[in-house]
């Protein structure tokens, strides 16, 4: 991680704490007092990728592992790793992993 810059830091804390709200850039531009040209440029340096993707591989990995230890179902999943829209859920999980979550969860536990 780049423990360098302690901006960043606050960037991936605030992300983690809240990866199941509305996290849009507005948002956290407003909460860690950034422009959006500073959060696009970290995101850029230390994450090397723009902040939407890094926010959705995050949820897509939260995804990964409550489908791997819980037996919550998928729909469920889906909200609380921050996707309200079910079938973009699965259609990204799908589209990331090359299989669906349903796939994914009985992979897991074999």
């Amino acid at each position: 991680l780049p423990t360098a810059n302690p901006q960043i830091l606050q960037i991936l804390d605030y992300i983690n704490a809240h990866l199941t709200e509305d996290l849009s850039v507005d948002r956290l531009c407003e909460h860690l007092h950034l422009s959006r040209r500073k959060l696009y440029e970290y995101s850029e340096e230390f994450l090397h990728c723009s902040i939407a993707k890094y926010i959705k591989k995050m949820r897509l990995q939260h995804a990964q592992t409550l489908l791997s230890e819980t037996n919550l179902p998928i729909s469920t999943i889906s909200e609380q790793c921050g996707f309200s829209d079910y079938n973009y859920f699965c259609r990204i999980f799908k589209q990331e992993n090359g299989m669906s979550a349903r796939s994914y969860r009985t992979a897991q536990q074999t």
